[in-house]
């Protein structure tokens, strides 16, 4: 328990870092997002050693996860803190009918590490949701403390080490340079039968695979574990918060939570509007076009909205791919000559902006909540754009002006500022968020909201919650 109370509280051991050959390198923001918020009353009651067993079932009413699988596995506190581990035999290969196993923990016996690992198996491809998933966690091995394993290919011989009968499962950094080191070996052509990870065995490409899943079902724990306290300190109606825990634990994976066009938005895009955690390009488009359609039902048809690949479009050679992709676009027009504006997000390195082109008065804007430079690229894409536009509708008004190439760079129209304002750190990550509340501004108000918008980061809790709730309302009524 101890041990899982400090991950909590600090995180992991290691730093994790992603890599984007478009975006580069970053530190992966779901460790930041897995550590939680400290409360006092909170922890006593769920940790205090004298109290902890009164306060259970109390605790389990709030913000708990459902779960069908929880009548099966164990919690934390009724298994036991197991120090076995698994010590390869290093004179000979390791088999699965007789895994080398030394067991240090007397309180726990082979027939109850089997069983536990064969309801680890079973129910390993049979969740549904998002708290199925978390429940397994409890059944994990524990992960090794010790990173930078040695590892080597593995040649000649099967690899029979089976991850789910594991003592004490590799970091997930071991994890990734083995698959990392494997697809190496298999683009040269040597074609190694696996893995070896030292001290723990020898892994096929397959059984990596698995303990590379094992790492996801930890991230997904931790992150069920911080969203359940993240909506205890909303101020949500009962039918609110169980419409949101339904819909963050509970849908199911394989089904999005909304669709719109060809493009979803499903749990694990839903569950990044909790906290502060980087929202995907799926929430943004779908939650624009939706508003954008909204509009256009009361009246309000003059904008068009360009999707995040809209910078793929422009970067692509082909002249009729491009026209095509603004054509429909602006099909949604119920005429060319009610085109006023134009909205585009912007992504940056772990970061969204927003172009407004108001083409009613010729102006480029761009802004964010960090007064970011806009990329060389989005200016470039955004005049290419017009310039086709201009060729395909020669006769609308402001395009026959050919405001843009007067235009060196774009204009701010006054983004709130993301900078904190105290140490609760709300609205770091919520640029995507502040993106789509711009653009609903602009797409009912027009120009007007220039430097004149009325929300603020700071209270950014309150606008996740309230764009989750639109979407399932939006969910709903589809």
């Amino acid at each position: 328990m101890t041990a899982d109370l400090f991950d909590q509280m600090f995180g992991g051991d290691f730093l994790k870092f992603k890599y984007d050959k478009d975006h580069g390198t970053k530190i992966d923001e779901s460790v930041a997002a897995n550590i939680l918020e400290y409360s006092h009353n909170h922890w006593e009651k769920m940790y205090g050693s004298h109290n902890a067993e009164e306060n259970d079932d109390q605790a389990k009413t709030l913000c708990h996860p459902r779960c069908n699988l929880a009548e099966t596995i164990p919690t934390k506190r009724q298994r036991k803190t197991s120090k076995r581990s698994l010590l390869p035999d290093s004179t000979s290969p390791i088999t699965s009918s007789s895994p080398k196993t030394v067991v240090l923990d007397d309180d726990k016996d082979a027939t109850e590490i089997n069983a536990e690992s064969s309801f680890l198996q079973k129910a390993f491809n049979k969740t549904t949701s998002r708290a199925e998933v978390a429940a397994l966690y409890h059944l994990l091995p524990p992960v090794a403390y010790r990173s930078s394993a040695k590892l080597t290919p593995v040649y000649d011989r099967v690899c029979a080490s089976d991850p789910f009968k594991l003592s004490e499962r590799p970091c997930e950094s071991d994890i990734d340079k083995a698959q990392k080191l494997l697809r190496g070996e298999q683009n040269t052509g040597k074609n190694p039968t696996g893995i070896h990870i030292e001290g723990k065995g020898e892994f096929s490409e397959t059984c990596l695979s698995v303990l590379k899943q094992f790492c996801r079902i930890a991230a997904t724990y931790h992150k069920v574990s911080s969203e359940r306290n993240w909506l205890l300190g909303m101020d949500c109606s009962p039918r609110d918060l169980a419409l949101i825990q339904d819909a963050l634990w509970h849908h199911p994976a394989s089904q999005p939570i909304l669709k719109h066009g060809n493009k979803r938005l499903d749990t694990t895009s839903f569950s990044d509007l909790v906290e502060e955690r980087y929202i995907d390009s799926f929430v943004i488009d779908i939650c624009i076009s939706k508003f954008l359609e909204e509009s256009k039902q009361s009246g309000n048809n003059f904008t068009v909205y360009f999707p995040t690949e809209f910078y793929d479009w422009m970067s692509s050679n082909d002249k009729q791919f491009q026209q095509h992709q603004l054509r429909e676009r602006l099909k949604l027009l119920r005429n060319i000559d009610d085109l006023k504006q134009i909205l585009v997000p912007v992504y940056m390195p772990s970061h969204w902006g927003l172009i407004f082109v108001d083409v009613a008065n010729r102006m480029l804007y761009f802004d964010d909540g960090l007064n970011s430079n806009a990329p060389r690229l989005a200016l470039a894409s955004v005049k290419r754009s017009l310039e086709l536009l201009l060729e395909m509708y020669p006769c609308h008004t402001s395009l026959q002006t050919r405001f843009w190439r007067e235009h060196l760079g774009f204009q701010r129209f006054g983004m709130p500022s993301q900078t904190p304002i105290n140490t609760k750190m709300i609205g770091v990550g919520s640029c995507g968020i502040g993106v789509i509340m711009a653009a609903k501004d602009f797409i009912l108000m027009g120009p007007l909201v220039i430097h004149n918008f009325q929300w603020r980061y700071c209270d950014m809790d309150l606008h996740r919650k309230q764009l989750m709730m639109q979407i399932l309302n939006w969910s709903e009524q589809a």
